[in-house]
């Protein structure tokens, strides 16, 4: 108010912006820790990834065979990646097959991996890095993927496994499923990753509590919005709007900050609140 009354002064109204824009960020990781993340083992058949699925859940539940296309659907496990709950998939390894079954399967690894929140893909070290690893690699826009170079103890180590694919070079993570080799190494870069896509930016992890954060979807959208006023306010005020415009904004701001103390309580946030609630006579 202080603001509307004197001068516009942008650098307050920036302040408030970047201060709900570091509440929102909190959002990601506390939906991280509360709700989990999938993550997908995926790659070419006989690359170890039911060895990989096994080991990380410290028990065996898929089967290993040196036989390929054993796997031919998904199986499902949930697993704590250093505090963070996660549920993992061991799919059907990729490769063209005439097989109508195994075929269902690759496709079902294509589609769950699209919709993963990080994939793991992992390469036989052994063997090196082929052009179908490549071309799954490259097929994977928009979905975080960290190249596993597994059967590390058969491996070549005079050097780093670079993997290359779209814009990108990754150093992929060393393992070894028979002798458990980097295992706990791998469990760290994965919580990293899970990390630093939920938290925008920080490098201290899950854990990291800099601040409050919203305690719901509808508070969350109530901050997008407090945000999204405070910006324009300041576009207004660049573009030369009359200062009643511009108050106009703020006093939007406000209203949607209130809506989280509890200042204003417009009916449609009561339906909101009440529709998840079961309300008896």
């Amino acid at each position: 108010e202080d603001t509307v009354k004197g001068a516009f002064d942008t650098e307050i109204v920036i302040r408030a912006w970047e201060r709900i824009e570091q509440i929102e960020g909190a959002w990601a990781s506390e939906t991280l820790l509360r709700d989990g993340a999938t993550v997908v083992l995926a790659g070419q058949t006989n690359a170890g990834k039911s060895s990989l699925f096994n080991i990380l859940l410290k028990e065996d539940r898929a089967i290993v065979s040196d036989i390929h296309g054993t796997t031919r659907d998904w199986l499902e496990a949930e697993a704590d990646f250093a505090g963070i709950p996660v549920r993992l998939y061991d799919t059907a390894g990729i490769r063209e097959t005439l097989d109508r079954i195994e075929a269902e399967g690759v496709d079902r690894t294509k589609s769950l991996a699209s919709r993963a929140d990080l994939i793991l893909y992992i390469i036989d070290g052994s063997a090196g890095i082929t052009k179908e690893d490549t071309a799954f690699l490259n097929s994977c826009t928009g979905t975080a993927v960290l190249p596993v170079w597994n059967k590390n103890d058969r491996a070549d180590n005079s050097c780093l496994p670079i993997v290359h694919f779209g814009d990108r070079d990754v150093t992929a993570a060393r393992v070894s499923a028979h002798t458990g080799e980097g295992i706990h190494e791998l469990i760290e870069q994965v919580r990293i990753r899970l990390t630093d896509n939920a938290s925008t930016g920080t490098t201290e992890g899950i854990g990291d509590t800099r601040g409050p954060a919203p305690g719901s979807e509808r508070q969350k959208q109530a901050l997008t919005a407090a945000r999204a006023f405070l910006e324009h306010a300041c576009t207004a005020e660049k573009e030369g709007f009359p200062l009643d415009a511009v108050a106009q904004d703020l006093e939007d701001a406000l209203g949607a900050l209130g809506e989280i103390t509890g200042e204003t309580t417009p009916e449609d946030i009561l339906d909101a609140v009440f529709s998840s609630f079961c309300v008896g006579k």
